[in-house]
């Protein structure tokens, strides 16, 4: 996306505050989509920031938390939409979400400071790496690097990026890679047409099976349950 003066590279869980008047110019790879939700809103009303604390004068962030920035902003976008065809309660729910969304928001980005930005010089290296490991699984899931190829890129070996990157999230680098496909595939049946075969080959399955046996693992459904809303 050109932004301003400046280029930001797109993946998800990209979160931008566009300003009125500002020129924002965004492209993605049709082969490897990016959903895009998006809410108008003022930041002020009766004269009170609506915001809370959230530091809306960063116009760029990355969310962790992807798939559930994604479920409040839909919610979000739903509300009001009944709010403008004379369900005028709706309005006040679309508040209310976007309001507790700023807390979480807030949060959220409290804990990560207190307890995410380490303050030894070792602590720091390993989060930044780990941070960018995920940010290279996230950006291609249909041609995911593989851990020795972001290794060598970051001059490390793949057993420590792994020992690092555990520590860090929680998860092993290939189990993160598995949950962000889930995530996607989640996404791409609610919001897409696709059938469930497309749909693997567009996450990087070469086998359907295993992707519908993989997919209801993580998520207790079938991929076609989960389109069902069963």
């Amino acid at each position: 996306m050109q932004m301003h003066d400046r280029l930001v590279h797109l993946r998800p869980g990209a979160l931008f505050w566009m300003r009125p008047g500002g020129l924002y110019l965004g492209d993605h790879d049709k082969r490897n989509r990016l959903g895009v939700n998006y809410i108008h809103f003022d930041l002020l009303k009766r004269g009170r920031v609506v915001t809370g604390r959230v530091d809306i004068h960063r116009e760029h962030r990355d969310v962790l938390d992807v798939e559930y920035v994604e479920t409040i902003t839909r919610r979000i976008a739903r509300a009001w939409q009944s709010a403008k065809v004379g369900h005028t309660d709706q309005a006040d729910v679309a508040t209310q979400l976007l309001r507790g969304l700023l807390m979480d928001m807030d949060a959220n980005e409290s804990k990560q400071a207190n307890a995410h930005q380490p303050r030894g010089g070792t602590e720091r290296h390993h989060y930044q790496l780990a941070m960018r490991a995920a940010a290279r699984l996230s950006e291609d899931l249909t041609n995911a690097p593989s851990i020795a190829e972001i290794a060598q890129q970051a001059s490390c070996t793949p057993d420590h990026l792994t020992r690092v990157f555990s520590k860090v999230m929680g998860m092993s680098p290939q189990a993160y890679l598995v949950q962000r496909r889930i995530d996607r595939a989640k996404q791409l049946l609610r919001e897409t047409g696709l059938t469930v075969s497309q749909i693997a080959d567009v996450l990087g399955y070469r086998d359907v099976y295993f992707f519908s046996r993989q997919f209801k693992q993580k998520s207790g459904w079938t991929p076609t349950e989960y389109r069902r809303g069963e």
